[in-house]
């Protein structure tokens, strides 16, 4: 299964990983694909021990899809949804409803629910994994779509902005008892969050090192994990720590004494620039 389509996919630019047989769970990877392809070494690797197994792909920059997951066949809200979103040339049915494949644009995952707290309409976006046709699911069924999304890549379209709020006014305006999922603000300690903003810095770094990342990617996922993390509409942050994630991540780039001329191996903007002048590497 894995092994007959997974190269279609890849040739295409997009980064499927297998996922066991009958589960929703992917494999161990010792590299991110929501922002990179896999090594053709490992590509290879899955080729030989994962041929039979399920196959998923990861949403994010890398593959320029994000979906819609939609858990329901009410005619009232399919109605809604084919207003409020632009067509898309690719679907992806499962058990209990189906998926829309859109151009990736950055949107937050988030659920909009029915008075029940059942899930009736989800954005999928950086960090989740999409089950494809042929994989089978955990209950037995097959996933299935008219079309493959590798040949329907250039005609998607990205969802509106603010999808989710969109949705949630037109559902409530025809009288459906549909909201967003709006977890309480939860307590976030500053200095933990840098310590953790530390870490992910560490694991970029070591991505560039190795040369699993370009520098503009690795330098780019750390500011958006900082961004991410401090939104103000996430948790309320406990004494917020004065950091510039960009000055971080030079800094483990540093501690790793790599050995290379930044200027002239890497474009950056004069905002990064500015960061390499005051912390540049020491030379060995």
């Amino acid at each position: 299964m894995f092994a007959q389509v997974a190269g279609h996919y890849w040739a295409a630019g997009l980064p499927v990983v297998p996922a066991l047989i009958n589960t929703k769970k992917i494999v161990r990877m010792s590299v991110s694909c929501t922002s990179a392809m896999p090594p053709t070494d490992l590509q290879q690797d899955w080729l030989e021990r994962h041929a039979g197994d399920n196959i998923a792909l990861a949403l994010g920059p890398c593959a320029g899809i994000e979906v819609l997951n939609i858990n329901t066949h009410d005619v009232s809200i399919l109605s809604i949804l084919n207003k409020v979103l632009p067509k898309s040339p690719w679907k992806c049915f499962g058990r209990r409803g189906f998926n829309i494949a859109f151009k990736f644009a950055g949107h937050r995952p988030g659920q909009l629910l029915d008075r029940d707290r059942q899930t009736v309409v989800e954005v999928q976006s950086s960090g989740r994994f999409l089950l494809l046709p042929p994989s089978v699911h955990p209950d037995g069924g097959i996933y299935t779509s008219r079309h493959n999304l590798y040949d329907s890549t250039k005609t998607l379209k990205p969802m509106p902005k603010n999808v989710l709020d969109k949705l949630e006014t037109a559902f409530q305006g025809a009288g459906l008892d549909i909201a967003q999922r709006r977890p309480a603000k939860k307590a976030m300690n500053g200095d933990y969050l840098a310590a953790q903003l530390k870490t992910f810095a560490a694991a970029r770094a070591t991505d560039f090192c190795n040369g699993r990342s370009s520098l503009a990617d690795a330098l780019r996922l750390t500011c958006e994990w900082w961004l991410h993390h401090t939104a103000e509409d996430d948790f309320h942050i406990v004494s917020k720590p004065d950091i510039e994630p960009a000055y971080v991540f030079y800094e483990e780039l540093r501690h790793r004494e790599y050995r290379w001329e930044l200027k002239q191996k890497a474009g950056l903007n004069t905002k990064s620039m500015r960061y390499y002048d005051n912390y540049r590497l020491d030379e060995r």
